[in-house]
This record gives C-alpha cells, sequence and structure tokens, in this order.
C-alpha cells in the first residue's frame, strides 16, 4: 500500500500550536485513536462544512424570510377594513396605517438578536 505524508510541526514557543497539540493529544487520548487518524477526521469534518457553507446561507435566508412574513403578516392584520361599494357590490378593502410604527413580531426580533 503506498502512503501519502504529511508533516506538521508544532512550535513550543508558539501558543496557538501548543494549544492545538494539547487538543490533539486529548482527543486522541478521549477517543483511543492516534493523532493522525483525529487529524484526518478534522480535515474531513472542516472540508465538508466548507463546502456546506452555501447551503447554510441559503437556509439562514429561508429562515429569515419565513420570520420576516411572518412579521408582515402581523402588520397587515392591524390594519383596519373599510367597506367600499362599486356597483351594487360591497368590498372589503385593507387600509393601511403607514404613519403608524410597524412593530415586528417576537419571533422577528428574536431571530435578528441572534445577528448583531
Amino acid at each position: 500500500m503506498k502512503e501519502k505524508r504529511i508533516s506538521l510541526r508544532f512550535r513550543t514557543d508558539n501558543a496557538q500550536d501548543m494549544k492545538v497539540w494539547q487538543l490533539l493529544e486529548e482527543a486522541a487520548r478521549d477517543k483511543n485513536a492516534s493523532k493522525n487518524s483525529i487529524v484526518i477526521e478534522l480535515l474531513l469534518i472542516m472540508l465538508e462544512h466548507e463546502n456546506s457553507n452555501d447551503a447554510l446561507a441559503e437556509h439562514i435566508a429561508e429562515l429569515v424570510a419565513t420570520k420576516l412574513s411572518g412579521a408582515m403578516i402581523q402588520c397587515e392584520a392591524r390594519g383596519t377594513t373599510s367597506t367600499e361599494k362599486h356597483d351594487d357590490t360591497v368590498e372589503s378593502v385593507l387600509v393601511s396605517q403607514a404613519d403608524e410604527p410597524v412593530v415586528l413580531g417576537e419571533d422577528a426580533v428574536d431571530l435578528l438578536d441572534m445577528f448583531g
């Protein structure tokens, strides 16, 4: 079997290197696995996650759109209706209350809070 090799060096004078080294040692000990297998597993997870960023962004956009459309429905529900007569037919028309402040629903506000 042919092996592909890569070498990693952890500098003892670099705090970040040493933190990663300690985490790698702990993970290998906890999983009773080699450091090599832990690094390969972490690389796979990271690369799969990187490729799924677009899907994650789309999912977040859908959630935001859903929450905001719910807020819009609540705003429309607060409008008043007036009755208008057109050629012997009566229509109920939603009258916008543009001078009133728009209040977002609690779910929409909670969602927006997550982003900032």
